[in-house]
């Protein structure tokens, strides 16, 4: 966990010198911060259910539309104990075959194992039917595929000493998952679909509240099952959730914290095996370092999509930690984030990058 909140830290400080480098010597006034990095939780089982963002800074809700566009990329690569000693077992670096699908379904247990890259493009359409009441949409549009950047992920594991975790026990760029939970199982044993829609939320957001000198927003939304017919697009059920956040600004800085929870409504890939009492915890720090230019430390809990009873990585809950930098320019602002996973490593991306843009009139 330390060698992971190291590296974020000093792409933390890259953020910082490269967000101040960006804006001229003049820059005009100063604007307000917008609040926390907006992203959602990419591992693929949570891609399933209704992830809760934390809500924008509660003084940047604009009256009228407003329209957010967030591209996501992970390269994710896990497993299960019983997989990696398949694998190890196996002892060649080649592609995952019928023969090896086989085995892999006579594993004592639940086993699980996800090869590939996930591209997540969120659309967001915002409307602010007052100044203290706006509803949203969220238009998620997926894209599975192998990816290209495993040999660079393995070569800075080497030269960094970590472990690979694995990869060298199968191929490279090429995109396969296997689940076996409970009485169900999924073969992925290429991509699913090159690009289809998800399931789409829609939601209801207060401000205007107050808890001593800290602003309160109240959120309520829920995700329609209505996405691509396929395990990595859609959990075949809508889900219900609720979020509180409450959050302060000063003159440079910026505290924010949300605790959501997510009603999650079932799974048709994993059956019985996942909860239906999701909550989760953002935290995050915004510190301005231009007049239009702020960077953002942020860290996510949430709880594992998985009971107890499954296998022990599955049920590990994930925590994840983000740095990012945002820039302002008129009604536009442009974010670009990091994200690695800490704690548990078997059951998150490794590493995921965020470019996003928004408009407000």
């Amino acid at each position: 966990m330390l060698s992971s909140v190291y590296k974020l830290l000093k792409i933390l400080a890259f953020l910082v010198l490269t967000g101040a480098a960006s804006v001229p010597a003049q820059a005009d006034a100063e604007t307000d911060m917008l609040g926390p990095l907006r992203l959602r939780d990419l591992t693929p089982f949570a891609l399933q259910r209704l992830d809760l963002r934390p809500a924008s800074a509660a003084a940047h809700y604009p009256k009228g539309w407003a329209i957010e566009a967030n591209l996501s990329y992970t390269n994710t690569f896990i497993m299960s104990g019983n997989v990696m000693d398949y694998l190890e077992a196996r002892g060649r670096r080649d592609a995952l075959g019928e023969a090896d699908f086989a085995a892999l379904r006579a594993l004592e247990g639940d086993a699980f194992y996800f090869d590939g890259s996930v591209s997540v493009l969120s659309l967001a359409f915002h409307y602010g039917v007052s100044d203290s009441l706006a509803v949203y949409g969220i238009l998620p549009v997926h894209r599975y595929h192998g990816g290209s950047f495993d040999a660079t992920i393995e070569s800075f594991h080497r030269k960094a000493g970590f472990s690979d975790f694995g990869r060298d026990l199968v191929a490279q760029d090429q995109f396969q998952g296997f689940f076996k939970v409970g009485d169900r199982q999924t073969v992925l044993a290429q991509a699913p679909r090159s690009v289809g829609i998800a399931d789409p939320v829609i939601g209801v957001r207060q401000r205007g509240l107050r808890w001593g000198d800290w602003d309160v927003v109240l959120e309520f939304a829920a995700k329609l099952p209505v996405g691509a017919d396929d395990p990595l697009f859609s959990s075949g059920h809508a889900d219900i959730g609720a979020q509180v956040s409450v959050q302060r600004q000063w003159a440079e800085n910026g505290l924010y914290f949300s605790l959501g929870y997510v009603n999650f409504g079932g799974s048709d890939s994993f059956g019985d095996a996942v909860r239906e009492h999701i909550p989760g915890f953002t935290a995050a720090w915004e510190t301005r370092v231009a007049p239009r230019t702020s960077v953002i430390l942020q860290a996510t809990l949430s709880r594992s999509l998985f009971k107890g009873e499954t296998d022990p990585e599955l049920a590990a809950n994930p925590y994840q930690l983000s740095a990012g930098v945002r820039h302002q320019a008129g009604n536009l602002h442009y974010t670009f984030a990091l994200t690695e996973n800490v704690v548990n490593f078997n059951n998150t991306p490794d590493i995921g990058f965020h470019l996003g843009v928004g408009f407000a009139y």
